[in-house]
């Protein structure tokens, strides 16, 4: 009985040993942590075992996401179908964040050479933005007498802009705007558009009479000669009296006479034949205040004799901008609206006004502004050491002649504001009274101006031409540039990329702009120039002007925005060498949190930071001078330093026809005084980037055609920056090349700067991505508010709401054809797609020279119903339902649009683009996250298992085929122990789909990815993704150790009790 009895307990220990020792083969793999657990911005879980830890790094990879900068011209349709283009996608704007580890890369992808300073260790970051505008001209086959009012002051000729005279814009804008005007008249000459042009300096010229003409064969009507100040007529006339003329620039703004010509030339158009005929009149003057005659209704030539003149003559050396001539000339201008449309009231229009103004004062601001304008405006002058409130003197002066008007009086004293050679004063004067040329409900309104276009600078005349004769001709555009809210300045595209936490902004590149990089070298030299030399004439003195008012519109520093620049210059922010070409364009102060300038000491608004602040707030490390005045700045609120690069020049305007400028351009660096943490802010005027512009007209015959204008030379606008590593990482990276490095010590040198990324390595990224997996998001952002007549995203007008007809089977994946559509009768459900359509053209240029004959076609667009308090949609008055104009093109709810990468190489964001709209304040906002990044990748060395561990047996020489079923097993799908579930995305074993990743790094290597340095790293990447993924999967159960010590303890307990039972039976 005993032999039995211990042949049995041999046989239960073998069991019991067998079974221990295949629970402890598999405690390690479920005891082993997640590194999911691991955070995007730390290093691995402190989980992770010694073994790791010591894990050798053989080197370092560079690696960038695949280039996605080329990608608008699919995006806005650029070209397709071999030449088609359409206005499907006009209002659409494409942003994109590219980065790029190599020189070859970048240049390939159209960033200027040499943009890239030290591509071995750094990264270039490109931010680009594109987009497309359509614009729709109906013609109506009714004639224009337009008569051009322009400025020949001598201050046309002296002043430059971007070094070409001001009198060069103006007469480049007129040529623009008669071409125009004159190709209207096509082939038809039935009722003509015509063309005059009146200049006026204190003489006053009828340069062109009104009539239809024929440019000279380069395609001019007019040019300027700089050497004579002169501008001549180049233009023949083709249909019209009288005959042209020169005129040189003069001292004088005797506008109130050119204003008076002008409506004697409409007066006797409309005389003549006012039927289906329009007048119009476009006034552009300058910053030199107006000279008048009391003579309101018909004002004389000037001829040297001051009685009865107004304000500033020539050779009087009178100064001061006063209310009596300008007065004068706002009741001519009255008086000409009367003349001319008594002239046209025979089948013809009103007069509509137009003006615009380069570099004008607030006084001939106030003079060309509309009534609106006027009322919104401050008008204030200093008068005997005295303000005084200018535009109640005028109100005063206006009520007083409406009161004699209404009187019947001949003639009216008024007590109005003079010029005289001390400035203002105050003067009575006497004006004839024209009965009705005041409202008498409401006198005040003295402006007959229907629209006033303020030209920021001298190439923006040609914007201001073109905008009126868009208004003239009732031009419909769908833009994402609003030209109003763009001409206010308020319509503004931001972005910010925050850089990765080992990295710090090497160099701002500039702002590219074609093939061009421009660097901001002209604005340093300009900067110079004039704080060394004020009384220099080349031109940078201006040019400097217009960036202390750029700085004062942001900040209002009064006069110490010139210390600011004076500190800058001093400290070697600001400096030009002509010689070798070296500069620096820069100027730095402290801000808050709010990025508001924090104020300086004794007063001053600004608190400057030098660049050994800036370099000890980057460094962490300061002397304790340098220690003290950062302290000193975070006691008034500072919480970082910012660093402004300032740029002149022009970019040409794809929306109005104007110029950019380049000093409206707001670009910085931003460094956390806490975290030393940098972002790159930039922030331009909307009309600065660059679009794909298709122009249509409608011809009065039924027939439309779509011009295209340089397609083939366009290109994004683009920030180009370089990020360098940091010197902890720089140690870390060279630390690793050196092929001695363990793991555990490039995660200490790396700190807070290091992730896990997908192939289970450590890794730096170039921009900052805050999370992990597939809720990793990018730190690099562009956001803009949508025009509120841009109907690729906002409604411009009530749209018919339609849904699928009944039997209608649209294909799988695609929008229903209109034929597939029916008016939709019933009120709309929350959560139903349902459809609405915009009539769209277009034109085939294959073979084309610019212009090509266009078709109308209904594009069709889904629009997502959502849940709303306030309904987007109302019952039209068909009876049909319909959208209401503002609302958001595809939702009124928030939506997401999110374009995938390619390739998530470095493991970050998985997507290049993800695009949110949202309503704030009655405006669609929409904000672009960019994910495109870089990073350093450590590589670790793949360790092979040692002989007779688990796992290095011979395999089975006979191996069962994966997913082949056992035909002896009736269950072809058995649940094994163990193995995931397919369907529960919650097994951390479940493989990831294309879209989903592991721990949110898809991707195991990079089209992008830069040589490896110090080994066999990059050639192990894809090896080491998949041997990392099968050895660190597990469940991270704390338990699990002392599970395995458990079952170790009864296995050696067991293997002791058999080797006594052997023992005792010896």
């Amino acid at each position: 009985m005993a032999r039995p009895i211990r042949r049995l307990a041999r046989i239960a220990l073998a069991l019991g040993m067998a079974a221990t020792l295949f629970f402890v083969a598999g405690a390690p793999a479920s005891a082993r942590p997640n590194p999911s657990s691991a955070t995007q911005n730390g290093t691995s879980s402190p989980n992770n075992s010694q073994n790791e830890n010591d894990a050798a790094i053989t080197g370092t990879t560079k690696l960038t996401d695949p280039d996605t900068a080329s990608t608008w011209k699919d995006f806005l349709g650029a070209g397709e179908q071999d030449g088609t283009y359409s206005t499907e996608h006009a209002g659409r704007i494409w942003v994109d964040a590219s980065v790029y580890s190599d020189a070859a890369s970048a240049e390939a992808a159209g960033v200027a050479t040499n943009s890239f300073k030290d591509p071995e260790n750094d990264f270039l970051v490109s931010i680009s933005a594109i987009a497309q505008t359509a614009s729709v001209h109906q013609q109506d086959g009714g004639g224009h007498d337009v008569v051009f009012v322009v400025s020949l002051n001598s201050v046309l000729g002296s002043m430059t802009y971007a070094e070409r005279p001001y009198a060069d814009y103006v007469v480049s804008a007129l040529n623009s705007a008669i071409g125009r005007l004159m190709a209207e008249n096509g082939d038809s000459n039935a009722n003509p558009t015509r063309v005059a042009v009146v200049g006026y300096s204190s003489e006053v010229t009828a340069l062109m009479p009104l009539a239809t003409y024929q440019p000279a064969h380069d395609g001019t009507y007019l040019s300027y000669d700089a050497s004579s100040h002169t501008i001549n007529v180049t233009a023949s006339m083709v249909d019209g009296a009288g005959t042209t003329a020169s005129a040189r620039l003069n001292g004088g703004s005797y506008l109130q006479r050119g204003i008076y010509l002008a409506g004697d030339m409409l007066s006797e158009a409309g005389m003549a034949g006012a039927q289906d005929r329009s007048p119009e009149l476009i006034i552009m003057g300058v910053e030199n205040p107006p000279m008048a005659s009391t003579d309101i209704e018909h004002p004389p030539a000037y001829t040297g004799e001051t009685t009865g003149f107004l304000g500033p003559l020539p050779g009087t050396r009178e100064t001061g901008y006063g209310t009596d001539s300008m007065l004068a000339t706002m009741l001519t201008m009255r008086s000409v609206q009367q003349r001319v449309d008594d002239a046209y009231a025979q089948g013809g229009d009103r007069l509509t006004v137009y003006t615009t103004g380069i570099d004008t004062t607030d006084a001939v601001a106030y003079l060309l502004d509309t009534a609106e304008g006027q009322a919104e405006r401050d008008l204030t002058a200093t008068v005997g050491g005295r303000s005084v409130d200018l535009k109640e003197n005028l109100a005063q002066a206006a009520r007083a002649y409406a009161k004699a008007a209404g009187q019947g009086d001949s003639a009216v004293t008024l007590e109005l504001y003079g010029s005289s050679g001390s400035g203002i004063v105050a003067e009575p004067v006497e004006l004839p009274v024209i009965e009705g040329l005041l409202d008498e409900g409401d006198p005040v309104i003295l402006s007959s101006v229907h629209r006033y276009y303020s030209s920021r600078s001298a190439s923006a005349v040609d914007w201001a031409f073109a905008s009126a004769l868009d208004e003239m001709f009732d031009v419909r555009y769908t833009s994402p540039v609003d030209a109003d809210d763009a001409l206010a300045g308020s319509d503004r595209i931001e972005a910010h990329s925050a850089v990765g936490a080992g990295m710090e902004v090497a160099s701002i590149a500039g702002v590219q702009y074609g093939d061009t990089l421009l660097t901001g070298s002209l604005a340093a030299q300009a900067i110079q120039i004039s704080l060394q030399d004020p009384s220099d004439l080349t031109g940078a003195t201006h040019e400097f002007d217009y960036l202390i008012n750029s700085i004062n519109e942001r900040y209002h520093l009064g006069y110490d925005a010139y210390n600011l620049f004076y500190e800058a210059m001093a400290d070697g922010q600001v400096s030009y060498d002509a010689a070798s070409g070296a500069f620096s364009n820069r100027v730095s102060w402290y801000i808050d949190a709010d990025h508001h300038m924090v104020a300086g000491d004794n007063g001053l608004p600004y608190r400057f930071a030098t660049q050994r602040e800036i370099d000890a707030i980057a460094t962490g490390s300061a002397d304790a001078q340098t220690q003290e005045r950062i302290d000193r700045a975070r006691a008034a609120g500072a919480t970082a330093v910012c660093e402004t690069y300032l740029y002149i020049g022009n970019l040409p305007s794809f929306y109005t026809g104007g110029d950019v400028a380049l000093y409206d351009f707001y670009i910085a660096v931003e460094t956390d005084l806490d975290s030393h943490g940098q972002t790159v802010y930039l922030s331009i005027p909307a009309d600065a980037v660059p679009a794909l512009r298709t122009d249509i007209t409608l011809h009065a015959d039924g027939g439309a055609t779509m011009s295209i204008d340089g397609a083939d030379a366009l290109s994004p606008l683009r920030l180009v920056f370089e990020v360098a590593p940091r010197p902890e990482v720089r140690e870390a990276i060279e630390r690793a090349r050196s092929g001695e490095a363990t793991r555990g010590e490039i995660e200490a040198k790396l700190g807070a700067a290091g992730y896990e990324d997908a192939t289970g390595n450590l890794a730096v990224t170039a921009l900052s991505v805050e999370g992990s997996g597939d809720g990793a998001q990018a730190k690099t952002v562009v956001t803009g508010a949508a025009a509120s007549d841009n109907s690729a995203y906002v409604l411009a007008r009530n749209q018919p709401l339609y849904t699928i007809a009944s039997g209608a089977q649209p294909p799988a994946g695609s929008l229903p054809a209109p034929s597939d559509l029916v008016p939709l009768t019933r009120a709309p459900r929350a959560g139903e797609t349902l459809y609405y359509m915009t009539t769209v053209y277009r034109a085939n240029f294959s073979g084309s020279d610019g212009t090509a004959k266009a078709e109308a076609f209904d594009a069709v667009h889904p629009y997502q119903v959502a849940e709303e308090e306030h309904p987007s949609w109302h019952v039209g008055d068909d009876g049909h339902y319909e959208l209401a104009k503002g609302t958001p093109a595809s939702s009124s709810s928030s939506a997401v649009v999110t374009t995938g990468k390619a390739t998530n190489a470095t493991g970050t964001a998985s997507y290049s683009q993800s695009l949110t709209g949202l309503q704030t304040d009655g405006r669609l906002v929409l904000s672009a996250a960019l994910g495109n990044n870089g990073s350093y990748r450590f590589e670790e060395e793949q360790q092979e298992p040692d002989p007779g561990e688990p796992g290095t047996e011979d395999p089975d020489p006979n191996p069962e085929e994966p997913g082949k079923p056992d035909p002896e097993d009736p269950d072809p799908d058995p649940e094994e122990p163990g193995k995931p579930d397919p369907e529960d995305p919650s097994d951390p074993s479940t493989p990831a789909g294309p879209e989903q990743g592991t721990g949110g790094n898809s991707g195991s290597g990079s089209p992008s990815a830069g040589t490896s340095s110090g080994g066999k790293g990059s050639a192990n990447a894809s090896q080491s993704a998949s041997s990392s993924s099968e050895a660190l999967a597990g469940t991270g159960d704390p338990n699990g150790p002392a599970f395995a010590a458990v079952l170790g303890i009864a296995g050696i307990a067991a293997c002791a009790a058999g080797i006594a039972l052997i023992n005792r039976r010896k």
